[in-house]
C-alpha cells in the first residue's frame, strides 16, 4: 500500500508524464471538462435526506441543458466549475475517479425545487444538481452558484459552510 504502489511507476515513467498522472490534465475548455465527467441520476428516494429520485425524462432534459452549458464554457469558467466540484482545476488521467453530476428532485419543495442552488462535495467529486422547471432557471441557479463561489474563493472564504 501507500507510496510503494508507485515504485514501478516512478522508475518507468518520464517526469512530465508522472507529473500529469499525479496532478491531472489542465482543463482547456468546457468540451474537455464535459468529456471528463459523468452524469448520474438519483435512482431511489432517500428517506434520510431531501432527495427524491429523478425520472429518466428529467435526467434527459437536464442532461441536455447541462451539456450545452458546460460545452460552451471558456477555459476560466470551465476551471471554475471543476474547482467547485473537485477543489482542483485539473482532471485525473488514466483510471482515476471521474467527477460526476447527480441529478435529483427535492422532496421538501416538490413543486418549487427551483429555490435550491446546486451544491457540491469535493470529497466525492460530485455536483448535486436539482431538477429545475426550465432551462432559464437551471442556468441562473448554476451561474449564481459559481458567482458566489468565485467571490468566496477570491476572498479566502472557501469551506464547508457554502452549500
Amino acid at each position: 500500500g501507500g507510496l510503494s504502489d508507485f515504485g514501478p511507476v516512478l522508475r518507468l515513467t518520464p517526469p512530465a508524464a508522472l507529473a500529469r498522472r499525479l496532478r491531472g490534465e489542465p482543463v482547456r475548455d468546457g468540451a474537455v471538462l464535459w468529456a471528463g465527467m459523468d452524469v448520474l441520476r438519483q435512482e431511489e428516494d432517500d428517506a434520510d435526506s431531501r432527495w427524491r429520485k429523478a425520472t429518466v425524462e428529467e435526467l434527459e432534459r437536464v442532461h441536455g441543458w447541462l451539456q450545452a452549458h458546460v460545452c460552451a464554457l471558456k477555459t476560466p469558467a470551465a476551471r471554475l466549475l471543476l474547482r467547485f466540484i473537485t477543489g482542483v482545476d485539473t482532471l485525473a488521467t488514466g483510471s482515476g475517479h471521474r467527477p460526476s453530476i447527480l441529478v435529483y428532485n427535492d422532496w421538501k419543495h416538490p413543486c418549487s425545487n427551483w429555490a435550491h442552488l446546486p451544491t457540491a462535495s469535493t470529497c466525492a467529486q460530485q455536483l448535486y444538481l436539482p431538477v429545475y422547471p426550465s432551462r432559464e432557471v437551471f442556468r441562473s441557479k448554476l451561474v449564481e452558484t459559481l458567482r458566489v463561489f468565485r467571490y468566496r474563493e477570491k476572498n479566502g472564504e472557501s469551506g464547508f459552510d457554502y452549500a
